[in-house]
């Protein structure tokens, strides 16, 4: 995953696994605004220091808006390939009860749309149990939103 941020001395890009952005986000050299290069998104830490998905300083989405697509693949036997959901943005997005999103199944994947107005600097989040809905009997999507 790629990333563009600004520290005190200049504009940086990186590329990180989850795993090592998530250990990143818990150091105190994380930056305050960390911004997903080529995407409307951020990734900052919430309230209780844990990392979420926000929309970037910039960005409003309106209802039914895309938000973005989270390439889901099955294998063979139909299982959610567990591998390949942590490539994308949606393994930031939090879970909520009183979701800004929700997830529709397309030909391109999980496709996340906006169900209000989004705002810039709005934390984006969904309701898991709908993701599970998306794939009813795989308990491989527990271990991926989870």
């Amino acid at each position: 995953m790629r990333f563009q941020y600004v520290d005190i001395d200049q504009h940086r890009d990186t590329s990180l696994s989850l795993f090592q952005y998530s250990h990143w986000a818990s150091s105190p050299e994380y930056p305050s605004y960390v911004k997903w290069r080529n995407l409307p998104f951020s990734i900052l830490k919430r309230e209780d220091h844990s990392i979420g998905l926000f929309t970037d300083s910039l960005t409003t989405f309106t209802e039914n808006d895309e938000v973005g697509v989270a390439f889901a693949h099955r294998n063979s036997t139909n299982r959610f390939l567990f591998d390949y959901a942590k490539t994308n943005f949606a393994s930031f997005i939090s879970n909520s009860v009183t979701p800004n999103m929700y997830p529709e199944l397309t030909s391109k994947g999980v496709v996340f749309k906006a169900n209000q107005a989004i705002p810039p600097n709005t934390e984006l989040t969904v309701d898991f149990n709908a993701i599970r809905a998306i794939f009813p009997n795989d308990p491989s999507v527990n271990v991926v939103i989870n």
